[in-house]
């Protein structure tokens, strides 16, 4: 596949009812397909939200990964500055992962102002830090010209990063505050503001630039959507519903706005929504219509569903079920992130076959091609494994009227994480066996790759039995990644209330 478009956003704030230019580059003699609907090299577009946006290149008849984000921020309320901004979120990472004293964050505190002298307590600190990202939401419906983190009685500063939020709208402003501050805002977790004595002396903020005057809002709480049906032929179109915004408006990622909105994407697009009563939501969960890409025949996907393989030996099964014998296009979605490695795969035990495949980044699975597959009528096995480095394969499509079903393999040695209950409603059980001894650090992500948990487990060998606690967590669908001092697992879970 093509290497993803570089894309940007111009500019990338605007007030309710303005527009932006959303640029790609990177895709010279393809076609630019924006996740929104839309194609070209250069759009407009005018969200009643702020919204992400991404593209892909397509060249050849092959789509490459998604490109990196662009975000354009919604303010609302409309135009302003100096009257104030409500803050009612704030994200940061506390320490590094490495470091000591995560209690220190206990007690410290939010606080706004509009004078610079008199401080409100906005929200106390009672939990750990984790030296990873952490979210913490708060009630709060007076606007502050400042805000800023007072450290605890025992903190000497010691953060990474802070953002500041209302809802799902991160808020700018001038930093000021005590010693290197500027090390918290400077968009590197690498470096740390850090002072040279503890106690609430300590001090960092922004003097908040950028909205609307006023009493401001607690924003709603986002609504729950999907998309039905989740999978289309190109020319097809799906039906995305919306629920939970009782009285409010559903605003969708794609700029259409109302509770059923129907869509026709031509390529397979990640849709969100938020919802609108006097001030918006933060984003929804995902609903993603996959486009079977193809022109005649049928085809189908399996359900996405991530697995990970290091060598030749950790296999990874899919079962198809053919509706008639014959010859099949074999796509799969992977990653390979540490460099370009290798795919091993086979039909039915047959001969393995490889396919080289390019690095890709992180979060990234892009859709390769690995053949032409013979299959029998009815149950067929596909063999997937790593030939070189450590890959993930997420999703595996034909191409002429199959459907495919994923079986998991479990390798008896227990080298394998398992989690249960899958889906849980909130206490979920992590299983692994380590033959080594070792650190393990969990992350829960949401679908936009956002970390929003995090577990750090001391050194230890042999089985590996831990619980975690996802109460706090909304219904929707998550990724968990595990990691060792040596290896990675990725699990898909979903939280069900």
């Amino acid at each position: 596949p093509p290497n993803p478009p570089n894309i940007s956003a111009n500019p990338s704030t605007i007030n309710s009812g303005g527009s932006s230019t959303l640029t790609a580059t990177g895709c010279d003699g393809g076609t630019v397909n924006w996740s929104n609907g839309q194609s070209g090299g250069s759009i407009s577009v005018n969200p009643n939200a702020t919204t992400n946006y991404t593209a892909t290149c397509s060249q050849n008849n092959c789509t490459s990964g998604n490109s990196n984000t662009a975000t354009v921020t919604v303010n609302s309320g409309g135009g302003g500055g100096g009257g104030g901004c409500v803050v009612n979120r704030v994200r940061l990472q506390f320490r590094f992962p490495s470091d000591c004293c995560f209690d220190r964050l206990v007690g410290a505190k939010i606080q706004g102002s509009n004078d610079g002298n008199s401080w409100n307590d906005l929200y106390t600190f009672s939990q750990n830090g984790t030296g990873t990202w952490q979210d913490f939401n708060f009630e709060n419906s007076t606007a502050y010209q400042q805000v800023r983190f007072q450290a605890s009685n025992t903190g000497w500063g010691e953060l990474a990063e802070i953002e500041y939020y209302n809802g799902n709208t991160r808020l700018n402003g001038t930093s000021f505050g005590v010693g290197n501050y500027g090390s918290a805002y400077d968009g590197n977790t690498g470096t740390k503001w850090e002072t040279n004595s503890e106690g609430t002396s300590n001090v960092t903020g922004l003097v908040l630039t950028g909205c609307s005057g006023g009493g401001g809002c607690n924003p709603p709480n986002p609504p729950n959507i999907s998309a039905n049906p989740s999978s289309i032929n190109s020319g097809g179109s799906s039906t995305l519903t919306a629920s939970g915004c009782g009285g409010g408006t559903v605003n969708w990622s794609n700029s259409a706005s109302g509770n059923s909105v129907s869509v026709n994407p031509s390529a397979t697009t990640n849709y969100t929504a938020t919802c609108t009563i006097s001030c918006a939501s933060g984003n929804s969960n995902t609903a993603t219509v996959t486009v079977n890409s193809g022109g005649g025949g049928s085809s189908a996907c399996s359900p996405e569903n991530i697995q990970c393989s290091s060598n030749q030996y950790e296999t990874r099964d899919y079962m198809v079920n053919a509706s008639n014998s014959g010859n099949y296009t074999t796509t799969v979605f992977y990653r390979s992130h540490e460099g370009a490695g290798q795919i091993r795969w086979q039909v039915n035990g047959g001969a393995v076959q490889t396919m080289n495949v390019a690095q890709t980044s992180i979060n990234d699975y892009p859709q390769i091609t690995l053949g032409s597959a013979s299959l029998n009528a009815g149950n067929n096995t596909i063999t997937l494994s790593s030939g070189s480095l450590f890959l993930c394969f997420k999703q595996v499509c034909i191409q002429s009227g199959a459907r495919i079903g994923l079986v998991e393999t479990v390798q008896p040695d227990n080298d394998e994480l398992i989690i249960s209950p899958n889906p849980t409603d909130g206490i979920l059980n992590l299983k692994l066996w380590l033959s080594e001894a070792s650190a393990v650090n969990v992350e829960i992500q949401d679908l936009t790759g956002r970390g929003v948990k995090a577990h750090n487990f001391s050194q230890q060998t042999g089985q590996f039995n831990e619980t975690i606690n996802l109460s706090d967590l909304p219904s929707g669908m998550y990724l968990l990644q595990l990691r060792t001092d040596k290896r990675c697992f990725a699990k898909k879970l979903m939280v069900v209330r």
